[in-house]
């Protein structure tokens, strides 16, 4: 008797924890269905070129119907001056993919300093680029960007779907590297970096400017708008409130897009796979951070320059390597470029 009453105590426990479970998976699946109504319940019903498109196998290589045209913005005076790190993603962008154009969507009139003027004196690159005046974007369906801390960076999330709207292609972060070509990925409505247990990343995009995903996305602006909020309207409300609900409608790439943080093997490892991502996001306005741990030739991005990157010893030099050429004469050599502090263990940070 004893057997049966643990046995049936045990049977009670699974039925418990499965009804749990149950529960648990309805109270999501109502949110996710409350989500996508909130996001202009009329656009479901619509059907279009795309309608029934497999974004799975997407269609064959010969036929890409995204245009190999890459996109940039620029925005504000402080990007008027092009740095090291913006010439060398422009530069692997113009090598690695080969694109048709580049644009350089901005509000500035003109570019400056020794970097700008690699690019120009690059051989083929000034052929096909493209400054595109333009300005950002002050509301979103009468909704102002009231938080000016988030206002370049929300009006630039809208703008870059604008431009996606007009044009389709490519849009890249000005420190996202290509490391091959993206041709494999042109054949697809929509490509873009979606890690697993992670909203979308907005760094790199490649669509067809009537690609599904682009309407509905802009369409969740209307009346969501949350200006306090960081990455709300830009990558967490599209996922749960599309995505999740109509994953189909792109073509979903995990880790090769290189969106999750690289910095470390980037910077400071001498990191050989970094051939195999398709692209990178460098994050180079965010590299200070390991100065606490190792002393660098650097204290940000901004810092790096033809002479400290050609001595670099790890992976960065590689990246920068295969897409920029230096100059015939030798370089002065950089000494003890990089150390671990003394207070330091070797793995003290990144092991933890």
């Amino acid at each position: 008797m004893k057997f049966f009453a643990v046995a049936i105590r045990i049977d009670l426990r699974v039925l418990t924890a499965a009804i749990g479970i149950l529960y648990i998976n309805l109270i999501i699946q109502k949110y996710k269905y409350n989500i996508q109504i909130k996001c202009s319940p009329s656009l479901w019903d619509d059907t279009d070129e795309f309608d029934g498109f497999n974004n799975v196998t997407g269609l064959a290589a010969v036929q890409l119907i995204v245009p190999n045209v890459i996109h940039f913005i620029r925005m504000s005076e402080w990007t008027q001056n092009i740095s090291f790190i913006d010439a060398i993603v422009i530069l692997a962008a113009f090598k690695n993919q080969k694109p048709d154009k580049i644009y350089l969507h901005t509000d500035n009139d003109n570019f400056t300093g020794p970097n700008w003027e690699k690019i120009l004196l690059t051989p083929g690159l000034k052929d096909i680029l493209i400054v595109r005046y333009i300005e950002l974007p002050e509301t979103i369906f009468d909704q102002e960007f009231t938080n000016d801390g988030h206002y370049l960076f929300h009006s630039s999330d809208i703008l870059r779907i604008q431009i996606l709207l007009e044009f389709g292609g490519i849009f890249l972060d000005n420190d996202s590297y290509i490391v091959r070509s993206l041709d494999r990925y042109r054949s697809f409505e929509m490509a873009l970096a979606w890690d697993e247990n992670n909203y979308f990343g907005t760094q790199i995009l490649i669509a067809h400017k009537n690609a599904r995903l682009l309407k509905f996305w802009y369409e969740s602006y209307r009346n969501n708008y949350e200006p306090d909020r960081w990455y709300w309207n830009a990558g967490e409300l599209p996922t749960m409130s599309i995505l999740w609900a109509r994953p189909e409608f792109v073509h979903r790439v995990k880790l090769l897009f290189g969106i999750h943080d690289l910095r470390v093997q980037i910077f400071t490892e001498n990191w050989k796979d970094w051939r195999k991502q398709y692209t990178i996001h460098i994050l180079s306005r965010h590299v200070s951070f390991l100065q606490d741990y190792y002393d660098l030739p650097f204290v940000d991005s901004e810092d790096f320059n033809e002479v400290n990157a050609r001595e670099y010893p790890f992976a960065f030099k590689d990246m920068v390597a295969d897409v920029y050429e230096f100059d015939d004469e030798d370089p002065p050599l950089v000494q003890d470029i990089i150390t671990m502090r003394p207070d330091m263990q070797p793995g003290f940070y990144f092991n933890n």
